[in-house]
C-alpha cells in the first residue's frame, strides 16, 4: 500500500509542478528547492500529511482572522456612523448655541436702551403655569423642555413679551394682549 502510494504521489509530482511552474515564474533554484521537498515528501508520507493538516489548519485561522476583520472593519464603520451623527449634532448645538447668544445680545440691547432718563423701564409678562406650554416639539416629536423668560422671586416662570420705556407704552400694549384674550400679562418695573 505505501509503494502505491509514492507511485502515486511520484506520478502526480511532475504534473504538480508543470501545473505550479506554468501558472507562476518560479527561479531555478526555487524549483530546485520544490523537488527537493516534494521528494522528501514522498519518502515520508507522514510528513506530506502532517504538512497538509498544518496547511489546513492555517487555512482555517486565516479564514476567521478575516472573519475576525470583518467584523473589526463593520464596528468601525458603525463607529465611524456615530462620530458623524455626534458631530452633526455638535454642529446643530453650536448653531443653537450662537442663537441663543444672539437672542440674549438682543434682549440687553432692548432692556438698556428702553430704561427712560430716571434708569427706569417696564416689561410686560406673562405668568406659565402649564409645563407643556413652555416646551417646543423637537425633531422626532417628542417635547423638550425650553424657558426664556424670567423665573421670580417666588419660583413663578414668566414670559416677557416687550420691553418699554414708560409704564403708560407697557399699559398700552397690555391692552392689546387682553383684546387677544391674553389676560393674565402684567407690567413689571424693572432697573
Amino acid at each position: 500500500m505505501r509503494k502505491k502510494i509514492v507511485r502515486l504521489f511520484l506520478w502526480l509530482l511532475p504534473c504538480l509542478l508543470c501545473t505550479s511552474f506554468a501558472n507562476a515564474q518560479v527561479s531555478k533554484a526555487e524549483q530546485k528547492k520544490l523537488k527537493a521537498e516534494l521528494k522528501a515528501f514522498s519518502k515520508n508520507p507522514e510528513s506530506f500529511k502532517k504538512f497538509k493538516e498544518e496547511l489546513r489548519n492555517a487555512k482555517i485561522e486565516s479564514e476567521n482572522l478575516e472573519k475576525e476583520l470583518i467584523e473589526k472593519q463593520n464596528i468601525q464603520d458603525q463607529n465611524a456612523q456615530k462620530l458623524k451623527e455626534l458631530d452633526d449634532e455638535i454642529g446643530k448645538l453650536m448653531f443653537e448655541k450662537r442663537r441663543l447668544e444672539k437672542e440674549q445680545k438682543e434682549t440687553e440691547n432692548a432692556i438698556k436702551t428702553t430704561k427712560n432718563e430716571e434708569g427706569v423701564g417696564f416689561k410686560v409678562q406673562l405668568e406659565i403655569g402649564d409645563a407643556d406650554l413652555y416646551k417646543e416639539l423637537t425633531e422626532n416629536g417628542e417635547k423638550k423642555p425650553i424657558f426664556s423668560g424670567d423665573i421670580g422671586a417666588d419660583g413663578v416662570k414668566r414670559y416677557t413679551l416687550g420691553y418699554f420705556k414708560t409704564r403708560k407704552e407697557a399699559e398700552e400694549f397690555k391692552k392689546y394682549l387682553n383684546i387677544l384674550h391674553i389676560k393674565d400679562a402684567k407690567v413689571i418695573e424693572y432697573k
